[in-house]
C-alpha cells in the first residue's frame, strides 16, 4: 500500500517529527495512542514491526505464601515460607509486541513475555498505558501467568509532560520504515502499457 496523508487533517506524526527535528537531533520518540494509529491507519500487523519503549518505567511483584507438605522416605515434611518475584523496566526500557489486536499489543521487554498496553475498550481513544485490574487496593497486571502487583510512585518527566502510569512510546524512525513500506495498486491504462510490457506466463 501507499501511504497518503489527509491534507485537510494535520498528522499527528507529522507534528511530533517537526517538533523532534526543531528541538534536538537524538533519537525521537512519540506517545503511542489510539488516535495516532488510527489517523495513520496502522494495522495489527505493522504494530508488530515497531520499536516500543516504557516510560514511567515498570515495577511489578509477585507475593505468595508457601504452605504444603510432602513425604519423604515415610517421614511428613511440612514447609512453609514465602514466594517473591520483583521485576523492573527502567524509564525508555526498549520493547517488541509479540502479539497486536485492534486496541491492545503486548510488549515484551523478555523473551516469550509480555505486558499488556492499549486502551480499554474497542472504540475509546487516549495512550496506550498498562492494562490491568484493581484488586484489593491495588492495581495488578498479568504477567507470566500470575497477577502481579505494580508498584506507583511520583510522576515522572518523559517528553514534555509528566506522567505516572506507565505508557507507550514509539521509535519515529521505525514508524516512518513502516509507512515507507506501504504499497498499492493504483491501476493502469491500455494506452500506457500496449507492446511496453514482457509477456507473462501465468502458469510455471
Amino acid at each position: 500500500m501507499e501511504y497518503h496523508q489527509n491534507m485537510n487533517k494535520p498528522s499527528i506524526f507529522g507534528l511530533f517529527i517537526c517538533l523532534s527535528l526543531a528541538g534536538c537531533s537524538a533519537p525521537s520518540y512519540i506517545p503511542m495512542t489510539q488516535e495516532l494509529r488510527q489517523q495513520e491507519k496502522i494495522s495489527d500487523e505493522e504494530m508488530m514491526k515497531l520499536q516500543y519503549f516504557v516510560c514511567p518505567g515498570v515495577s511489578i511483584s509477585f507475593h505468595d505464601k508457601i504452605d504444603d507438605s510432602m513425604v519423604k522416605k515415610g517421614v511428613l515434611i511440612q514447609r512453609d515460607g514465602t514466594y517473591d518475584i520483583k521485576l523492573q523496566a527502567d524509564e525508555w526500557t526498549p520493547g517488541v509486541s509479540l502479539l497486536a489486536t485492534e486496541n491492545i499489543v503486548a510488549i515484551s521487554f523478555e523473551r516469550g513475555l509480555g505486558l499488556p498496553f492499549g486502551v480499554e475498550n474497542v472504540g475509546d481513544q487516549g495512550a496506550y498505558k498498562i492494562l490491568g485490574r484493581q484488586q484489593n487496593g491495588s492495581f495488578e497486571v498479568f504477567y507470566d501467568g500470575k497477577w502481579f502487583t505494580m508498584q506507583t510512585g511520583l510522576a515522572m518527566e518523559c517528553g514534555p509532560q509528566q506522567f505516572q502510569v506507565p505508557q507507550l512510546w514509539v521509535d519515529t524512525d521505525s514508524l516512518q520504515e513502516v509507512i515507507d513500506e506501504r504499497r498499492e495498486f493504483k491501476g493502469r491504462m491500455v494506452e500506457d502499457y500496449r507492446g511496453r510490457d514482457k509477456k507473462l506466463e501465468l502458469n510455471p
